[in-house]
């Protein structure tokens, strides 16, 4: 029968504890170099800084926009990056990468980041004093939009406008109400809803919720009036 001597089993156990790594040892370290001026999917527009971390003495920093290098800095907090000298109108996604060099030659990289990158465009150029335009909203098949504008008009009065999304001038949609507010199309684009009150009789209390068949220019109320007491459609 074999024995063992119970100081021999303490022993090895408490050899195979120290021999066991401190529980930080399996924390996954800190990237060397990371972008921190962004967050992955970020939506940015126009002429962008960033800011990268990075540890040690750094010659200079890279960023890399969809594996190409676009700017080049000597210093992690004045890369710039200018999202406007592309020739389009759709927001698009490009993944950054920034990569540092260190004295002694070294590179590193961070982890890719991925950012949506929108190119707002004017399309309106009313002058001053000469009306508003606000309140645009898309066409369901994204070509065209509608927005709603007082040019020509008295102040309070609003009319409805299509135009194309590349720009161009506005069509004026034609209904029997003289006021129109917050348009948008129907989802088959044939008819536009809209709020309007009656400026010469009524007020903006009186607001109510218009579809106009835009192959008439018939528009119809489709709220009643709600009972103040209640605020409730009867």
């Amino acid at each position: 029968m074999l024995r063992t001597h119970p100081h021999v089993s303490l022993t090895v156990v408490a050899v195979v504890i120290l021999l066991l790594p401190a529980t930080s040892s399996f924390e996954e370290p800190l990237p060397v170099v990371a972008i921190t001026s962004l967050s992955d999917g970020d939506w940015v527009e126009g002429v962008i800084e960033i800011t990268v971390a990075a540890e040690g003495e750094v010659t200079f920093v890279e960023l890399f926009i969809n594996d190409e290098v676009v700017t080049t800095a000597v210093c992690t907090d004045c890369i710039v990056w200018d999202t406007r000298v592309a020739d389009t109108t759709a927001p698009a996604e490009f993944t950054l990468v920034a990569r540092a060099t260190y004295n002694d030659g070294s590179q590193m990289e961070s982890e890719p980041m991925s950012v949506t990158v929108l190119y707002p465009r004017q399309l309106t150029f009313e002058a001053t004093g000469e009306g508003i335009n606000l309140q645009p909203e898309w066409h369901p098949d994204g070509e065209r939009l509608v927005f709603k504008s007082n040019r020509g008009l008295e102040q309070h009065i609003y009319h409805i406008y299509t135009m194309d999304a590349a720009g161009g001038e506005p069509v004026e949609v034609q209904t029997d109400r003289s006021y129109h507010g917050y348009p948008g199309w129907s989802p088959d684009g044939s008819h536009m809803v809209f709020n309007s009150y009656d400026p010469v009789n009524g007020t903006t209390h009186d607001m109510d919720i218009f579809a106009v068949d835009l192959s008439s220019g018939v528009s119809v109320s489709i709220t009643f009036h709600c009972w103040p007491s209640t605020g409730r459609s009867q």
